[in-house]
């Protein structure tokens, strides 16, 4: 599943844990075209929404210079550890000068998942 948050965005689509999650980050400038994003680093993690406890991190981000976005993928060996509930998330994106910028705070629900390999959370 491919996520791009709209801008005024702050909740995203119910996640299924032990899915393989992919989350698109879209930077445009106010013009409407794709930030230059050379030379940034990027940034996220899902934390629980009331404890602020960590939850996750990508297991990749792929930035995509042209397109102006970041593309944070979880892996099922990630999405599987993380309990159903309630949590939080943005991006940062670094640039070369040391300026960060963050997206919105973003909402996620975390569904339980019913069909699991064989032998696993019986």
């Amino acid at each position: 599943m491919t996520l791009s948050p709209a801008p005024s965005a702050t909740c995203l689509p119910v996640l299924k844990r032990g899915d393989t999650w992919s989350l698109v980050f879209r930077w445009l400038q106010s013009s409407g075209q794709p930030l230059d994003l050379t030379g940034c680093e990027a940034r996220m993690q899902i934390r629980h929404a009331t404890s602020k406890k960590l939850a996750a991190v990508p297991d990749s981000l792929i930035i995509d210079i042209p397109a102006g976005s970041v593309t944070a993928t979880f892996l099922v060996a990630t999405t599987e550890t993380v309990s159903p509930g309630a949590y939080l998330t943005d991006m940062e994106v670094v640039y070369v000068d040391g300026t960060v910028t963050s997206s919105d705070t973003l909402q996620i629900r975390v569904a339980e998942d019913i069909t699991r390999p064989a032998g696993v959370g019986v």
